[in-house]
Parts: C-alpha cells; sequence; structure tokens
C-alpha cells in the first residue's frame, strides 16, 4: 500500500488510523491523493494543511 502514497510517510497510529504525511505539489495532486484513499475504501477522517517553515540551515562541520 505505501507504494500507492510515493513521497508520503505512511504511519500506523495507536487507535488503528493510519496518518499520511507528505508535501502535495499542487491541488491536482492533492485531488489524486484523494482518489486513491477512495480507491482503496480507506475512510477518510481529516485533511489538514500544515504550513512549511524554512529549511534548517545547514552548517559544515567545525562551525
Amino acid at each position: 500500500m505505501t507504494s500507492w502514497f510515493d513521497g508520503l510517510s505512511v504511519a500506523l497510529e495507536d487507535d488503528g488510523d493510519t496518518l499520511l504525511t507528505g508535501a502535495v505539489a499542487d491541488q491536482a495532486a492533492l485531488y489524486g491523493l484523494l482518489k486513491r484513499v477512495r480507491d482503496l475504501g480507506m475512510p477518510l477522517v481529516s485533511v489538514n494543511r500544515l504550513e512549511v517553515g524554512p529549511a534548517p540551515r545547514q552548517t559544515e562541520e567545525g562551525d
């Protein structure tokens, strides 16, 4: 099943829910993702948009 959600993290929660986490490129990609959830017969509990912050700055060793 994880191959259906390429690029997303798939985690089984303690309550039995499956949590998909990751970036979706655009609205069309979101609709494709929702279609896959539907095609698998998975009940959709919620969809939450999270703000993306700046990437952590990488420092060279020795800084």
